[in-house]
C-alpha cells in the first residue's frame, strides 16, 4: 500500500500497489482493506471522510463527496 490517508484512528484510504494501483479503504483502522475503485491510480488525498482527491497514471482525475461510496 502507499499514499496513505486517514481521517480518524478507523477510516482511510490508500492505493494498492501491488498490481494496478486500486484505491482501497479500511473502516477498522487497517485490520481490513477492501476495493473502492479500481483504476491505476497514483496520489490520493482525503480532506475528511466525505471529500477527496484522486489521480490516475493516465491523467485520470477523481473527485468524491461521498468518501468514495
Amino acid at each position: 500500500l502507499k499514499n496513505l490517508e486517514f481521517t480518524d484512528p478507523q477510516t482511510g484510504w490508500a492505493i494498492d500497489d501491488f498490481i494496478n494501483g486500486d484505491i482501497v479503504k479500511t473502516i477498522d483502522g487497517g485490520k481490513t482493506w477492501y476495493y473502492q475503485r479500481r483504476g491505476n491510480f497514483e496520489s490520493l488525498d482525503m480532506f475528511n471522510s466525505s471529500v477527496g482527491w484522486a489521480t490516475g497514471k493516465n491523467g485520470e482525475i477523481v473527485y468524491t463527496t461521498t468518501g468514495g461510496d
